[in-house]
Parts: C-alpha cells; sequence; structure tokens
C-alpha cells in the first residue's frame, strides 16, 4: 500500500518503532518500522570485548561489532563497539550499568530518547508530510520519503484538521476518583492554529 501521510506522533514499542499518520483523506494510520537501538563504546578494545560477552550473556544486546564513530569535538574519526539493545525496555538496566564503569571507557548514544533517537537516524522529523509504503498487511513500514522540506514556512499540502481531547473531573481536583469524583473528556474537531 502506497500512501501520503502527516506524521503526528511516534513511540518506541519493543524493539520497534510505531507510527502514526494522518492521510490526506483524514484516515488515521498506524506502522511499526523495525529500529535497533545502538550504543556506541570507546577504549581499549580488550576491556570492550569483555564488556561486549558480559551484556550478551546477560541477554541485554542483539548483537555488538565494531564500528567508527566521530567525536563530536574535533570531527575526528574513532574506533568503536557498536552494541545493538535487544529491546528498548533494557535501556534503563543498561545505562545504569554502563554508569558503573571505569573512565577508560566512554559511552557514546546511551542517552538519547528512543523516538528522537529514530527521527535523527533517519533523518526525519514530526509533523511533516511524507510518501509512505506499508508492507506486511498495511502494519509494517516498508519506506518513507519526505514530501516537504524540515524547515519549510510553506506547508504544501495543508496539514490535517486535528481534534482536540479534553480531559478533566467532573468534582473538586482534590476529591480522588474513588471518592465520587469522575472524569470528563469532551473532543473537538477545529481548524489548524
Amino acid at each position: 500500500m502506497e500512501t501520503n501521510g502527516w506524521l503526528f506522533d511516534l513511540y518506541p514499542l519493543g524493539n520497534r518503532l510505531v507510527l502514526w499518520f494522518i492521510t490526506e483523506a483524514g484516515a488515521r494510520l498506524r506502522l511499526e518500522d523495525e529500529f535497533p537501538y545502538c550504543v556506541y563504546l570507546g577504549g581499549p578494545p580488550a576491556r570492550l570485548r569483555a564488556i561486549a560477552r558480559t551484556l550478551q550473556g546477560r541477554g541485554w544486546l542483539s548483537r555488538s561489532y565494531p564500528a567508527q564513530g566521530r567525536d563530536l569535538w574535533t570531527g575526528e574519526e574513532i574506533p568503536v563497539l557498536a552494541l545493538e539493545v535487544r529491546a528498548y525496555g533494557l535501556l534503563f538496566r543498561l545505562r545504569h550499568w554502563l554508569g558503573t564503569l571505569p573512565a577508560e571507557v566512554e559511552c557514546y548514544n546511551c542517552d538519547l530518547d528512543v523516538a528522537s533517537y529514530y527521527l535523527y537516524a533517519r533523518r526525519l522529523y514530526p509533523c511533516a508530510w511524507y510518501h509512505l509504503e506499508a508492507g506486511e498487511g498495511g502494519s509494517r513500514l516498508r519506506r518513507l520519503d519526505p514530501l516537504e522540506e524540515a524547515f519549510a514556512l510553506e506547508f504544501s499540502p495543508s496539514p490535517p484538521v486535528l481534534t482536540t481531547l479534553t480531559l478533566s473531573l467532573t468534582r473538586d481536583p482534590l476529591i480522588p476518583l474513588a471518592a465520587g469524583n469522575g472524569l470528563a473528556l469532551a473532543g473537538r474537531a477545529g481548524p489548524w492554529s
């Protein structure tokens, strides 16, 4: 299936990203995209190999492999060890464990938000129109091509009409829900503002 869609939301789920689009016809479209989260380590090669073996033994990695990175300050290429995290849910424990390593080991990309990292790595941006292709029963993203520039001032086509959802309490905010306070939902579709 091919269509044009406006990317309005994305979030991690397991080891993939869920992307939500609004098509030109106004339909909501949910697609999933595989995205391996990579952490990079720099330091003595023997030490890095030992770290990778430890993390593999814990079941936290899909794989590890030598790679090249770019030093943020100098711009020079440096050798690093890439660690592909098996599932996003393991990131908290991995980050905590990496924080206990000695200063001789440098960690890169380990503190990036998954959705932000995805957008950066794929060179995408939210709230923009894309031509997209879905496969495997229409739930997997196969291809995504931007239809506009990242910092365009003119939108073509126009952004879709969005629905505003308001959530409030029926009584005083200090009264708990269990004590008879209720939730009130209201929705309104309106023009872009």
